[in-house]
């Protein structure tokens, strides 16, 4: 799981293990890259979510509900923060 921080950069979460980090998924790093590590307090990995669970379980709602509005990607700003509405072609 990875989140952006603003200050450094994408956080990857992982244990260490015989003498190895080990990351939960794939690190998007190049060959050489500095990085930095902060260790978790037991606290802070016990209460650690997952963020992949919560995602596949957010993506079984995708798409259950038919708004009628084919214009959503266009006019987002329009529908989110009621800024004046675009033509499609804009």
């Amino acid at each position: 799981m990875k989140h952006v921080n603003q200050e450094s950069g994408m956080v990857y979460r992982g244990t260490y293990k015989q003498g190895v980090i080990v990351l939960d998924e794939h690190a998007d790093l190049t060959e050489g890259q500095r990085v930095f590590i902060e260790a978790a307090t037991t606290a802070q990995s016990e209460q650690a979510i997952d963020v992949s669970a919560q995602n596949r379980e957010l993506l079984k709602l995708a798409g259950i509900v038919n708004t009628g509005r084919r214009d959503g990607s266009v006019n987002h700003d329009h529908y989110m923060y009621g800024s004046p509405k675009r033509k499609e072609s804009e």
